[in-house]
């Protein structure tokens, strides 16, 4: 797991997503602390994670798009099924890596309440109790959009459709509301909540009857329930929408009231959209009918060449070298970072050879570092344009500064 872990976080650090990522967070963090606390002079801190929870719309789908998605569309994912390792242990690597990369930010963020108690009377508990619920609403929305990714090839898709799902579970509560208040406006509305959880079902498991099966058992529940009191599903469906939305239960954070029954709601949301993923994953695994990747009769014995290098003597006495290898995809960034950029020294390695140099070549990882300013200050001009401009400014310089450079290498 920590392989993946560790290729994961590596591929967000080495190219821009990331960077934008947390650039996006702060900027918003740094417009809404300029709103509430130092133009309105507001004690609470905790009103700035809720003003700005609308970003996790935008955010997250480009977080999450590619995690597996790029993976299935590149031919990639197969090299994960030949990791000496679970598809569980795979995606919680991957899952963990989303979460590392969603927590610089906020640990940066983290930074903003100490800066404003320089100047007031900031109830650090209410504000950290905010900071907790803001980082665990985002590690669930960041569950969903890795499922999403997962049953999609495209990142474009799977990028829209989690910003759909994250759209619709912001305004779950609002859009319930116009849903009839009688009990047979509750039916009705939970008809339609079965049928797309049967749509759900049918796209995990692409078996129709099974889809069909549950679809008939959940509506059947619901009629039994409807016919033995009907009253009882007077207003329910507002009720359970309430109950279920993920942004209405951080709201509680905001109000200062931590929730246990809440924390506890994020991290099951996120364990079953992360068993969700792996469900998925291991589908596809099996899909082109193979029972096991052990060697069975008929295969073809090894070993099989997957680059050669040959030389030949010429007529005048000189020689000459050749190297072929079998894939096209060798020096692929994708395929490249899943071997931890072994293939890259392995290039590197083949060019030394056909100059006449045995000797191997070792590419040194790149350390990154952050550096957080001090502020002494307390005019608030400059601590606005420190948290606004000049903190998601240098985030994002420092990543386009990572992902030049790595171009240019």
């Amino acid at each position: 797991m920590s392989a993946v872990y560790k290729h994961e976080v590596s591929s967000y650090f080495t190219n821009v997503t990331g960077y934008v990522f947390g650039a996006f967070l702060l900027l918003f963090a740094g417009i809404y602390m300029m709103a509430y606390n130092l133009r309105s002079a507001y004690t609470n801190f905790e009103y700035v994670l809720g003003g700005m929870s609308f970003v996790f719309l935008v955010t997250v789908p480009i977080l999450t798009m590619k995690i597996i998605a790029e993976e299935k569309r590149q031919r990639t994912d197969q090299l994960l099924y030949s990791l000496p390792m679970g598809m569980t242990e795979v995606v919680l690597g991957k899952y963990l890596a989303l979460l590392t990369v969603f927590a610089l930010p906020v640990l940066i963020i983290c930074v903003y309440p100490l800066v404003l108690r320089l100047f007031g009377n900031v109830w650090l508990p209410a504000a950290y109790s905010a900071v907790l619920g803001f980082y665990l609403l985002g590690a669930a929305l960041i569950a969903i959009g890795m499922f999403i990714s997962s049953i999609t090839e495209s990142q474009a898709v799977a990028a829209g459709l989690c910003f759909v799902v994250m759209l619709l579970n912001y305004f779950i509560t609002s859009l319930a509301s116009f849903a009839s208040s009688t009990a047979s406006g509750s039916l009705l509305a939970f008809t339609v909540l079965v049928l797309l959880i049967g749509a759900l079902f049918r796209l995990m498991t692409r078996s129709g009857f099974a889809s069909i099966v549950l679809m008939i058992v959940l509506e059947g529940a619901l009629l039994l329930g409807f016919i033995l009191d009907s009253s009882a599903f007077e207003g329910l469906f507002p009720e359970v929408m309430e109950q279920l939305s993920l942004f209405d239960r951080f709201y509680g954070f905001i109000d200062g009231v931590f929730d246990l029954r809440s924390v506890v709601y994020f991290l099951s949301v996120a364990a079953v959209f992360v068993f969700l993923s792996v469900q998925s994953l291991e589908k596809r695994r099996w899909s082109d009918n193979m029972t096991t990747y052990e060697k069975e009769e008929g295969d073809i014995d090894g070993p099989f060449a997957l680059a050669v290098a040959v030389t030949e003597t010429l007529d005048n006495g000189g020689e000459t070298e050749l190297i072929w290898v079998s894939s096209a995809y060798l020096l692929d960034d994708a395929t490249n970072q899943g071997v931890s950029g072994g293939n890259e020294d392995f290039f590197l390695n083949c060019l030394n050879w056909l100059c006449g140099s045995e000797s191997g070549i070792s590419i040194h990882a790149k350390s990154i570092s952050n550096e957080y300013l001090t502020i002494t200050s307390g005019a608030s001009s400059m601590l606005t344009a420190l948290v606004v401009v000049i903190i998601p400014a240098a985030f994002l310089a420092f990543g386009i500064v990572v992902w030049y450079r790595r171009k240019k290498r």
